[in-house]
């Protein structure tokens, strides 16, 4: 908790940045779905609005750590402060909590839904509100769990027809999407650390010139 007070703003920056790609995504999926017609988007153009966010999402983020390893190692080399090669993943970690408020219940109810009714219902309202939460992330979702091969997105009206194998995997990607934004907050900070830039060779490029 100690690490988390220290590094509030840095990881409340990175959790704003998921919920600016989200209103990102909104910004471009729902003019796209109009001007398509009553249908909406073609399922593989919104596929591609989904994948689009996501990396755009996970740029921005790379960007945020790059530069707190960088600044750290100033301090570190300074003197001033001590190394901590987990920090990325920390601050990754810590940022997608509110994902994991959201996920870790929609799994949990997954398993257990088929039991009982109010379980069941539970679930609906969870998938809900982690699908709303992780909206850039539903067209990748409906890929895997679409029906009768249409990316078609899972909605509280379809969780009861729903057989429990299909519920799981869509809980499951719901749960580990977000995991892969530890990963590059992880790598973004071990390469702000030690000064290292992803294209290197076109940044010196452009630095020559």
């Amino acid at each position: 908790m100690n690490f988390l007070k220290k590094n509030f703003h840095d990881v409340l920056k990175l959790y704003i940045n998921q919920i600016g790609i989200s209103i990102f995504y909104f910004a471009i999926i729902f003019p796209l779905n109009t001007i398509s017609g009553e249908n909406g988007l073609p399922g593989v153009w919104d596929l591609v609005v989904s994948l689009f966010s996501m990396f755009f999402y996970f740029a921005l983020i790379y960007c945020v750590v790059w530069e707190i390893g960088a600044k750290d190692k100033i301090r570190i080399d300074a003197g001033r402060c001590e190394s901590t090669p987990a920090k990325g993943f920390l601050l990754g970690l810590f940022a997608i909590i509110p994902n994991f408020i959201f996920s870790v219940p929609l799994v949990i109810f997954a398993i257990v839904g088929c039991f009982t009714t109010a379980c069941n219902n539970a679930y609906g309202i969870f998938t809900k509100l982690t699908r709303h939460h992780e909206v850039f992330y539903n067209s990748i979702i409906s890929s895997f769990v679409g029906v009768n091969g249409l990316l078609t997105p899972v909605t509280g009206d379809m969780l009861n027809s729903a057989v429990p194998v299909h519920q799981l995997v869509c809980s499951l990607i719901l749960f580990v999407l977000p995991l892969f934004a530890i990963l590059v907050t992880h790598f973004a900070y071990y390469m702000g650390s030690h000064e290292r830039k992803l294209f290197a060779s076109v940044s010196k490029i452009f630095d020559k010139k």
